[in-house]
């Protein structure tokens, strides 16, 4: 009977351990394996079933992986044998199928190995092959169907709680020390199974036919490959360090507010795709941003975000210190790592003073992003530029030789670097620091006076800004411009407002981007895997998106359409009829922004579009912003006035997860910035990649990106140079009515062919164009000076 139980339950028995440590996790453990099976013989079954009886194959099968040899290749070639032998003639990209499917089985039944129940914690090496087994048969098994088989077993694994700090469950373990040695992304969809042969035998040659080598470091037994991958890992291979006051990664962590924070997570993301030898730097908010309620009137409150650091990141024992107000602050680092499509890591550093050795005030000092008062951002920035330059040195990253910032807040770094210097040769400085701006309105830019920065920085400190920067106060703009070789905006435009702004024509450009593999919903996905092999590595390959057929791409577009109206209603109770134009809105809600332009004019509004057209909003304000709160209240109020006639939905919580389903399933993305303040703007390049023309004011990215006609279509008039200084903004909103009845609409409605085509043309176009690979690429080779391994 105690051999049953110890597969299941908490039945005592272990190898050892600490004091109170429980085996739990058993339970758990087993009907996440229990599920995944059930899925696996799903997949298993409907790949075999058209040829073969699949479970007649499977137990065939063991005289083919007893023959198995040392050469993947070859080892390819005796399973096609094998089917021939059982199946007759049938072709190499069917046979590819179903090894796969063969394979997944066998990961299926491996993982119910009875030692990995035996140890004392998920974190134990048998408990870890078993995990193994069960990730090598969910990638399989998901590269064969359309379920996300691999989101599902990490939701499920993440319920089998262990015993340490650092592997608190297993999808921790998993993912720590699993996924990431076998180049696994984890989504489940990746592509990799549809070039048939070539294909399955390059994963073999990656992972090793059966999983066996999943959880070693012999890459293949390619030594090559072993010392590249281990330089990779070392610190001192590292030559860039990215720093952003936010980067948002996934959903589940809540280190970013909007655009500037995913921008930063898809350039990272990107880099471990193409091979940059790069560390991430930000802070670990562990209230996050805020989660946002709409209440009965329509205003917005808020709350913290609940989430726990330890399930996601992993605490380093490293520690610095820094002085400010006039006390030793201690700050600790949590790691993440990025796997990049390349199998290349990526750190990201997450720097937290929420440590006992600190004052509860202290303590506090990386709770919220962009909370607190002047004092509380001077703090977080000062943690950023010198607590992270002295993390980094902490953790060996000793041969970085650019130092990226991402918007001013790290500026400080350029005050650490000329202490560990030593002497005052600011070009040596200025040789290290690449500075990218993002906001072209001057009152934008964080600004601290000397008053402030006397109570709050040491004295060594202030001498060198007052001797370098001057002024009244500090900008941190103007820090990072005076110790950068290399500056650049985040479009065309931005850099020639930039240059007009601070007095410097030497601002360079580089529009910005999104990371394609995240942004591309599944059904656009799964359609570029099958007509344009590569385009996850290769993301210019998109340009052939001219050439699917119209049906399936008007295919994948209804089925995201309908994942997004299905959300809609699970949020808000409303049902929107999938025939009818839906526009989106859903962006940071500034008043620049004119969240609320479509509405100047409603009576001429529902002239136009009644029963035709119906809108998707969704956005947060900073909590201190009330006229962006204003505005938010007005669209409520608004959506009440309207009702059937033209349906108007608010989604909560704006966050990766519904800007997801947001930017690929509405049928038009709005955009309507006061000109010339939009510096690139990128939820419009996340919509190009799922076929969603743009309908937005010539600005930022769009002035580079807008075809009118084509692509999509301009609001309002050709950009001018006095824009900054104000222009007609009546002009914008009578452009907007006008293409929208005499333009837009009829196309919708009555030409769905010349739609479609302006759908492909937006993919081969733009967003061929507008994704962080190029974005990586161009920083490279203009800012960086690196060279990566990317493909």
């Amino acid at each position: 009977m105690h051999g049953i139980e110890r597969w299941h339950s908490d039945c005592g028995c272990s190898t050892g351990g600490k004091p109170g440590w429980k085996q739990a996790w058993r339970g758990p453990l087993r009907e996440a394996f229990d599920k995944l099976a059930e899925r696996v013989d799903g997949v298993f079954s409907e790949t075999v079933s058209p040829y073969f009886d699949p479970w007649e194959l499977r137990n065939l099968s063991i005289e083919h992986f007893r023959s198995a040899g040392h050469n993947n290749k070859e080892e390819y070639e005796r399973g096609l044998e094998f089917l021939s032998k059982h199946l007759g003639s049938i072709g190499e990209r069917e046979g590819a199928s179903i090894l796969s499917a063969l394979e997944a089985e066998r990961m299926r039944m491996f993982m119910y190995t009875s030692c990995g129940w035996f140890f004392n914690d998920i974190s134990g090496v048998e408990t870890k092959q078993v995990i193994s087994f069960a990730i090598r048969a969910a990638e399989l098994a998901g590269n064969l169907s359309d379920w996300d088989i691999m989101s599902d077993l990490l939701t499920d694994l993440e319920k089998a709680e262990g015993n340490s700090k650092e592997y608190p469950n297993a999808r921790v373990t998993a993912e720590r020390e699993i996924m990431h040695k076998t180049h696994c992304n984890g989504n489940g969809r990746n592509g990799k199974y549809t070039n048939g042969a070539a294909s399955l035998v390059s994963d073999l040659e990656s992972t090793g036919f059966g999983g066996e080598k999943m959880t070693d470091m012999n890459y293949g037994g390619n030594l090559a490959q072993s010392i590249l991958s281990t330089l990779e890992r070392d610190p001192a291979f590292r030559n860039v360090a990215y720093f952003s006051m936010e980067i948002g990664l996934t959903p589940e962590i809540p280190t970013y507010s909007g655009g500037l924070g995913i921008l930063a997570g898809d350039i990272l993301k990107s880099a471990a795709d193409l091979g940059v030898p790069m560390v991430g730097i930000t802070l670990l908010y562990k209230k996050g941003y805020f989660a946002q309620k709409i209440n009965n009137e329509g205003r917005q409150t808020e709350r913290p975000v609940d989430w726990d650091p330890s399930k996601l990141l992993t605490f380093l024992p490293n520690s610095v210190s820094i002085m400010m107000n006039h006390r030793e602050v201690k700050v600790g680092v949590w790691s993440y790592t990025i796997i990049g499509n390349s199998g290349h890591p990526i750190p990201i550093l997450f720097l937290d003073t929420d440590l006992p050795e600190n004052t509860p005030e202290d303590r506090a000092l990386t709770d919220e992003l962009y909370g607190g008062d002047n004092r509380y951002r001077l703090c977080q920035e000062l943690i950023l530029g010198i607590g992270g330059l002295r993390i980094l040195r902490d953790l060996g990253y000793r041969n970085v030789k650019t130092f990226h910032l991402n918007e001013g807040h790290a500026g400080f770094i350029t005050l650490e670097l000329l202490r560990e210097q030593g002497y005052p040769d600011l070009q040596k400085i200025r040789n290290q620091v690449v500075f990218t701006t993002h906001t072209p309105v001057e009152a934008g830019h964080d600004f601290f006076s000397y008053d402030l920065i006397n109570e709050v920085i040491e004295s060594t400190f202030i001498e060198k800004l007052r001797n370098t920067v001057g002024g009244s106060g500090l900008s941190m703009t103007d820090l990072a411009l005076k110790f950068s070789r290399y500056v650049n905006g985040v479009s065309r435009k931005h850099a020639e407002v930039s240059r007009a702004m601070f007095n410097n024509d030497s601002i360079d450009w580089v529009t910005n981007g999104v990371h394609s593999t995240t942004w591309t919903c599944e059904s656009f996905a799964a359609l570029y895997d099958k007509y344009i092999l590569g385009w996850r590595t290769n993301t210019s390959r998109l340009m052939q998106a001219i050439q699917i057929p119209n049906e399936e791409i008007w295919e994948a577009h209804r089925t995201a359409k309908l994942k997004l109206l299905d959300m809609v209603f699970e949020e808000t109770g409303q049902k929107l009829d999938p025939d009818i134009l839906t526009i989106g809105f859903a962006r940071r809600a500034a008043t620049y922004k004119r969240a609320d332009l479509i509405f100047t004019d409603i009576k001429r509004l529902l002239e136009i579009g009644a029963g035709k057209i119906q809108f998707i909003f969704s956005g947060k304000a900073h909590p201190h912003d009330e006229p962006g709160k204003d505005i938010l209240q007005k669209i409520h109020n608004i959506s009440k006035e309207l009702g059937t006639a033209m349906p108007v939905v608010f989604i909560e919580n704006y966050n990766m997860t519904p800007a997801k389903l947001i930017t690929s399933g509405v049928d038009l993305w709005l955009n309507t910035p006061v000109r010339p303040r939009e510096a690139s703007g990128t939820s419009g390049m996340k919509c190009v990649h799922n076929g969603i023309m743009n309908f937005s004011v010539l600005d930022g990215w769009w002035i580079e990106g807008c075809l009118e006609g084509h692509t999509g279509w301009a609001i309002g008039p050709e950009p001018g140079p006095n824009d900054m200084r104000g222009y007609d903004e009546s002009q914008d909103a009578e452009d907007l009515y006008r293409k929208l009845q005499i333009k837009i609409l009829p196309l919708y409605y009555n030409n769905r062919p010349r739609w479609i085509r302006m759908m492909k043309l937006a993919i081969s176009i733009n967003a061929s164009y507008f994704n962080t690979h190029r974005v990586v690429r161009e920083y490279c080779e203009k800012a960086y000076g690196t060279v990566f391994r990317g493909l």
